[in-house]
């Protein structure tokens, strides 16, 4: 079995894929901020459509369940997000939010190897 987890703050969402014993980062991306629609003393606290929505068509490819980690309320947003926009396809595939303020790579995998069940990496 497999699963994926994305972590996301407001700037950024890494996607790491796991399967076993082998993981792979399937996809990062960057939020760029809307300059049109926001001032530049809050764009960086404005979540933006298109960052989820790039983040939402990528996990819409995927088949597996999802975990969301990361600082902050983005992750929060995002659910917000997909429950608004993606629901069917994939809302019901987030398994969990869970707090991670700004881990290395590897310590994001060993956070999902406990999250997960057993037997579902």
């Amino acid at each position: 079995m497999s699963a994926y987890v994305v972590w996301m703050d407001s700037a950024s969402a890494k996607i790491f894929h796991i399967v076993g014993d082998a993981v792979s980062t399937s996809k990062a991306y960057r939020h760029e901020a809307d300059h049109h629609t926001h001032n530049k003393s809050d764009a960086k606290h404005k979540d933006s459509p298109k960052f989820f929505g790039d983040v939402a068509e990528h996990l819409k490819t995927l088949k597996d369940s999802i975990l969301l980690v990361g600082p902050g309320v983005a992750k929060n947003h995002f659910v917000t997000y997909l429950d608004d926009h993606h629901k069917k396809e994939l809302a019901h595939r987030i398994i969990g939010t869970e707090s991670m303020d700004h881990p290395t790579d590897s310590q994001i995998v060993a956070f999902a190897r406990k999250y997960f069940p057993h037997g579902v990496l």
